[in-house]
């Protein structure tokens, strides 16, 4: 393997990069920078964040370099349903997948990102509000939308660290 490649729209996936990068001594590069840095077909991770159950940069990146493992990075807690269809391409090729949990934060948002997701915000805030009952999910659901969150976790890298160390 020659290094980690990532795209990141909120700063989530960079981090994971980072700390991979740490700990596996790889370098870490941003997809628009690799080019310049990596030969054509050499062995990469790649890690993108997910939007719409598809990993950015993803396509990009496969026409560059030869991706031994795939880290789609989301808001959720885990894969289950998220990128499903995603994650069976990836592994009807024979490339792993290791799900990973960013965070949220709007403010870090640009541009029609932003847009999007207040437009989701305020639609799920109003079927909430409806509620006679909120649910234990439904008051997270409204403390993610206000306050965001971040789970970057040094752990949750263990499964794809010692994939690749023992290719």
């Amino acid at each position: 393997m020659k290094a980690i490649i990532f795209t990141s729209n909120t700063g989530y996936t960079r981090k994971y990069a980072q700390i991979m990068s740490q700990k596996t001594g790889f370098p870490a590069y941003e997809l628009s920078q690799s080019k310049h840095l990596l030969s054509e077909l050499d062995e990469v991770v790649f890690m993108g964040w997910m939007m719409a159950g598809s990993v950015q940069g993803y396509k990009e990146a496969a026409k560059h370099y030869k991706i031994i493992a795939v880290c789609p990075v989301g808001m959720a807690p885990n894969a289950d349903g998220i990128g499903k269809k995603a994650a069976e391409t990836f592994e009807q090729r024979g490339t792993p997948v290791f799900y990973l949990q960013g965070g949220f934060d709007i403010k870090k948002l640009h541009g029609i990102y932003r847009l999007m997701m207040k437009f989701m915000i305020n639609l799920v805030s109003k079927k909430i509000a409806k509620k006679p009952e909120k649910t234990p999910a439904d008051l997270e659901a409204l403390s993610v939308f206000e306050n965001g969150f971040d789970a970057v976790k040094e752990e949750n890298l263990t499964p794809v660290i010692e994939y690749i160390t023992k290719k």
